[in-house]
């Protein structure tokens, strides 16, 4: 039973990374200071908000960090950038919590259904 435990992880692990973004065809040229954004660049992943745009370069803060923290800043060239997603916080939550709830209502049936069918405890 042990290995079910790391595969029901995983698998809720990836449903939840997929929730609430969208991607860009490039740098948006006036992102609203609340949207959070995943940028890609020379093979690094970021994830920054308060995103401030250049024609040759991109910063922002890291989500992990305070909004008002400037030695914190991330700055990019936009020769680097490989990617861009932007987060829509409100939306990525509600299908994070459908999907956690949906996936975790699954997994308490199956476990029912193997416990009472062959006995796995």
């Amino acid at each position: 039973m042990r290995g079910y435990r790391w595969f029901n992880l995983l698998l809720l692990s990836g449903l939840a990374a997929c929730a609430g973004w969208k991607s860009l065809p490039g740098a948006p040229d006036s992102p609203s200071p609340d949207a959070a954004f995943q940028v890609w660049a020379s093979g690094e992943s970021y994830a920054l908000y308060d995103l401030h745009v250049t024609p040759d370069s991109v910063s922002g803060t890291p989500l992990m960090d305070d909004r008002h923290c400037r030695q914190c800043s991330v700055s990019l060239s936009r020769e680097a950038m490989d990617s861009i997603r932007e987060g829509d916080r409100a939306r990525g939550t509600a299908e994070t919590f459908g999907i956690m709830a949906g996936a975790m209502t699954g997994l308490l049936l199956i476990g029912i259904l193997l416990y009472t069918t062959q006995g796995i405890d």
